[in-house]
């Protein structure tokens, strides 16, 4: 008798369990406030993390064997190689004023101890900057997992690195050389650091760690600028401390990095230069990047953004509408940079890569919905046993397999086949080359 009351409160205690798991997850405003609150509430240690997506972006980067834009080679790496052995080819944006020299120079730094050892080769001097975009990638997709950890849950956020690892264009673009990449990761450290609401969360250090790295996106490209403006308008318009906001962070950080831009481009220019205001006058003003090609107004949105997505496009419309009203500011952040960015007559998939990592995380809220609640492994495998752990979250499981069958096929063929035959060519030179 006793045997069967133990047994019967064992299983009231389980159902009272399961029901306390389920009506904390049905409640995703709660979860996201609670996240907000404590953005470093992380389960897997981040070393470990870390160092894992580290290993992933290396071998990443081992296997692009193809030739994407010239820009990843004309803007970083033939540059940084000018800098630090005195040669190298210029092309007539640099002589207009119109590249900004801080990019290179990150891989100058990494010629330069190559040469100071000796072991400056022509394989190194090749590999080298692409692993150390590969560092930088590997910061940003950690970066991603804890963004959506602190804007949703902890579930979004596994579901979310699961979905920008498995992407085929993040895998394609991220590890190479350009400034679209480093971009991205800036812009997705930025976006962490920034408050989830203004009028809740007002800690200016984290907003000036923001805005640091937003300032530092914005020397790199200044395009990186899109996501920015809106994002400190409303802040300012709705925080209750707007002098603090301007005087402490907008400011001083806004003026260092222009100091910073000014003082290193005019250096190597030879002549006083701001980069980011003939940037301006080129692309917008003037619209010259109609030299390399015009798109229509719409094509971000008929083929840019879909073609970039892939089959990723299904969650992410479904992770939108199923996200509630207070969630949507990063959904809203990415039309507003697409419908920038389809002002401009010169279009190119890699401009949008910034908003992907954004994107990922509603794809990452649909599949953290369809896996079901966050239950205790005690209670959630102990009646089911396999079957019942197999059967969980079945309908994200699938998804998620849809995604890695047509993206992870598309990624190695993008990264080891197409355009190989630019980078073929240079192999074959190299190899008969006199030394």
């Amino acid at each position: 008798m006793a045997v069967e009351e133990i047994g019967a409160f064992d299983v009231t205690r389980r159902k009272q369990a399961r029901t306390n798991a389920l009506s904390r997850w049905s409640s995703s405003s709660e979860q996201s406030e609670v996240a907000c609150e404590s953005p470093n509430v992380i389960n897997v240690s981040e070393k470990f993390l870390l160092a894992g997506l580290l290993a992933f972006r290396i071998l990443n980067a081992f296997l692009i064997k193809t030739f994407f834009v010239p820009d990843e080679f004309w803007q970083g790496p033939e540059i940084a190689h000018r800098i630090v052995f005195g040669y190298g080819y210029l092309t007539w944006e640099w002589k207009e004023g119109l590249r900004g020299w801080t990019f290179p120079l990150i891989y100058a730094a990494s010629y330069k101890f190559l040469a100071l050892f000796g072991v400056d080769t022509a394989t190194f001097l090749v590999v080298v900057p692409r692993l150390v975009q590969s560092c930088f990638a590997s910061f940003g997709d950690l970066f991603l997992y804890k963004l959506a950890v602190k804007r949703f849950d902890l579930q979004t956020g596994r579901w979310t690195l699961i979905c920008y690892l498995i992407s085929w264009f993040t895998f394609y673009s991220v590890t190479r050389t350009l400034t679209n990449s480093l971009e991205t990761v800036l812009t997705t450290i930025a976006l962490y650091y920034w408050p989830c609401n203004s009028k809740e969360n007002n800690n200016n250090k984290e907003i000036i760690k923001s805005i640091t790295f937003a300032a530092f996106s914005c020397i790199i490209r200044p395009t990186a600028a899109i996501i920015w403006i809106p994002l400190c308008t409303l802040h300012l318009f709705s925080s209750p401390n707007k002098s603090a906001f301007i005087f402490k962070c907008i400011l001083p950080i806004g003026c260092l990095a222009v100091l910073w831009s000014l003082v290193v481009n005019s250096w190597f220019y030879g002549k006083w230069t701001l980069v980011e205001l003939n940037f301006v006058k080129f692309n917008v003003i003037n619209d010259m990047g109609t030299f390399y090609g015009s798109h229509p107004w719409h094509w971000y949105f008929t083929q840019g953004f879909p073609v970039v997505m892939f089959t990723h496009l299904i969650p992410f419309a479904c992770g939108v509408y199923k996200a509630v009203s207070r969630q949507r500011s990063m959904a809203w952040l990415i039309l507003w940079t697409i419908i920038i960015y389809s002002f401009l007559s010169h279009k190119e998939f890699r401009f949008i890569f910034p908003v992907v990592p954004l994107a990922m995380c509603y794809c990452g809220l649909f599949l953290s919905s369809l896996s079901g609640p966050q239950l205790n492994k005690k209670y959630a495998t102990f009646e089911g046993g396999l079957a019942g752990f197999l059967g969980s979250g079945w309908k994200a499981k699938t998804l998620v397999l849809f995604l890695a069958v047509t993206n992870i096929p598309l990624a190695l063929y993008t990264s080891t086949i197409h355009q190989k035959g630019t980078t073929d060519v240079m192999d074959y030179i190299q190899m008969r080359a006199p030394n």
